[in-house]
């Protein structure tokens, strides 16, 4: 049984990284396979999933910002380019 979740959550996670262009699912989901795919012995998909969320990492840019409806907050936009 254990097994069968096993599958069914790579399964679920390759989806996610191949269907999705949204960063806040997508960076977490391929940290998260990375495990999934050292535990089955895939080593070269693990550390090229993880070489991807890093570059993916690199292209975020935060820019800082006021919001002048809270007077002293600081917001920070995040824009990405991947």
């Amino acid at each position: 049984m254990g097994y069968i979740n096993f599958i069914k959550s790579l399964f679920h996670y390759e989806n996610v990284i191949n269907h999705t262009d949204n960063i806040y699912s997508k960076f977490p989901t391929m940290t998260n396979i990375v495990q999934l795919y050292s535990h089955s012995g895939q080593y070269d998909q693990a550390k090229k999933t993880l070489d991807d969320a890093g570059e993916m990492h690199t292209y975020a840019e935060l820019t800082p910002f006021t919001n002048p409806q809270h007077d002293g907050w600081m917001h920070l936009k995040v824009t990405t380019v991947y």
